[in-house]
């Protein structure tokens, strides 16, 4: 956690200082661009068996191969992480804030939180200032550039921040005494996940899990491959979790600006193929791009695919033994009350239908079903994931159950 805080500096500190003849590869001129976005995609290898890797899905690299880099169409809808590589730093205050030891503000919601916002002209110093013990901090804790400072009013229902008073020092979460926060987190709206059609699906996400890193660059090392390449975003949303069957991308706030003060933006395609040589030598990116303008960078989640412990077809299937249908996304919980189940002749046994976990539906028989009887399990496209994005298919399974 001090590494990040430190490299928070870095980001601001030295993002205007970068010599474009030095072996950094990063780009100086215009304004900050993501280059590539790497993520985690599902397919199907030879033999037919679903993988999991993680791939550009924006933006090549020059030491890259097809299976490395290409469109995404289905990006893995879970267990998900993305990592946005940028061709600049980026002021690494305005993405990253560090915690206090109490509440000090409230967050876009109201609600208390304990992270604090670092000012543009903060230094190390600043942050060891407010990282002494409570009984200093009155003394310490002053001047300009303070972090942790109470920001929650008297008017409030809170009337300020657990007896620390309107304006004065919380102070810096630092329980190693080494003078730096022990814990920064993603400020929260600095850059966004957001899909479907008029990226009206909001997805969270998870600040304590997502970070900004400004080392690395271009240069693939021997330790870390592509996933050291930088500087770089890393974004987790909650629970891994991504909309199924929708196109995604990113949002930026206008605060996650440069040394100069200028938004992030991408050129279609991000690194071209033909650039392989250094990006600050790339003329599409000294070309430049509109700042604030990300809506080049896209990618396609997996659809939502359901499988369940019988097959359509199957016969012998056990009279009381419960269904498993399994899915590669969580799901929405009352979607699954929409799940019929039927007998070809006669009534089909009460069934329960649940989710045992927030993936798996169990459907259950409060009596036995009946012998050498064929019964039809429907889950319609009104089964959903947690997005409320429905099956692409109906999934019908027609099975006959065993003779005992």
């Amino acid at each position: 956690m001090h590494l990040r805080l430190g490299l928070l500096f870095v980001g601001l500190a030295l993002g205007g200082c970068i010599d474009t003849d030095s072996n950094t590869d990063l780009v100086t001129a215009g304004p900050p661009e993501i280059a590539q976005v790497r993520l985690f995609e599902e397919y199907q290898d030879t033999s037919g068996a679903s993988e999991t890797r993680k791939v550009f899905a924006f933006g090549n690299q020059p030491t890259a191969t097809a299976e490395d880099e290409h469109v995404v169409t289905t990006a893995a809808a879970n267990n998900q992480s993305l990592r946005v590589i940028m061709d600049q730093l980026l002021r690494g205050n305005r993405l990253e804030q560090v915690e206090c030891r109490d509440v000090v503000a409230l967050d876009a919601n109201g609600n208390p939180t304990k992270f604090s916002d670092v000012t543009d002209d903060a230094t190390p110093d600043d942050i060891a200032k407010c990282a002494v013990s409570d009984a200093a901090l009155p003394e310490s804790c002053i001047g300009a550039n303070l972090t942790c400072i109470c920001q929650i009013p008297p008017s409030s229902p809170l009337g300020g921040c657990n007896g620390v008073a309107f304006g004065a020092p919380v102070g810096v979460l630092d329980n190693n005494g080494d003078g730096a926060a022990d814990i920064t987190q993603l400020k929260p709206g600095a850059v966004s996940i957001a899909c479907g059609p008029n990226n009206d699906i909001p997805v969270p996400v998870d600040p304590s899990m997502s970070y900004w890193n400004p080392s690395g660059d271009q240069l693939v090392p021997a330790k870390g491959g592509f996933d050291a390449l930088g500087p770089a975003i890393v974004l987790v949303p909650y629970g891994g979790i991504l909309p199924t069957n929708v196109n995604c991308g990113l949002q930026f706030d206008p605060s996650v600006v440069d040394d100069k003060n200028l938004g992030v933006c991408a050129i279609p395609g991000g690194r071209p193929a033909d650039c392989t040589g250094r990006l600050a030598d790339c003329p599409e990116f000294l070309a430049g791009c509109n700042p604030g303008d990300v809506s080049a960078v896209s990618w396609r989640v997996e659809p939502l695919t359901i499988s369940c412990t019988v097959n359509n077809g199957d016969s012998g299937v056990p009279l009381a033994q419960p269904i498993f249908c399994n899915s590669n996304a969580p799901l929405f919980n009352s979607s699954v009350n929409n799940i019929t189940f039927t007998a070809a002749t006669g009534p089909a046994p009460d069934a329960t239908i649940v989710l045992s976990t927030s993936s798996t539906i169990q459907i259950s028989f409060t009596t036995p079903m009946t012998p050498l009887t064929m019964y039809t399990l429907t889950l319609p496209t009104s089964v959903e994931d947690s997005f409320q994005q429905g099956l692409p298919a109906p999934i019908v399974i027609t099975f006959t159950t065993a003779a005992m």
